[in-house]
């Protein structure tokens, strides 16, 4: 298997990875809205800039979907692994 061949190989990987990971998460936001509302209400990011939770509970599950389908074609993958590295990075202050 040469270079390239493998170099491909693995950003399908992390592709099809990523893709299970926000789908699974944004659905699951949806699903379980209330555990998900209460979480973000006990977020100190949230309570120190003053956000009402509320605000939150529909955008981000939504977003994380969008980046899913963004991951699923070929034509938008490179802004989908943008926005993934993005969303990770603004998920981890919490």
């Amino acid at each position: 298997m040469s270079f390239i061949k493998y170099k491909a190989a693995v950003a399908q990987l992390a592709c099809i990875l990523l893709f299970t990971l926000f789908s699974y998460s944004g659905l699951t936001k949806f699903i379980e809205s209330q555990n998900f509302l209460w979480e973000l209400a006990k977020s100190p990011l949230l309570s120190s800039v003053h956000i009402h939770p509320e605000l939150l509970r529909y955008p981000l599950p939504i977003v994380e979907l969008c980046i899913a389908t963004s991951l699923f074609f070929d034509r938008t993958r490179k802004t989908g692994l943008i926005l993934s590295f993005v969303d990770r990075k603004s998920t981890r202050l919490n």
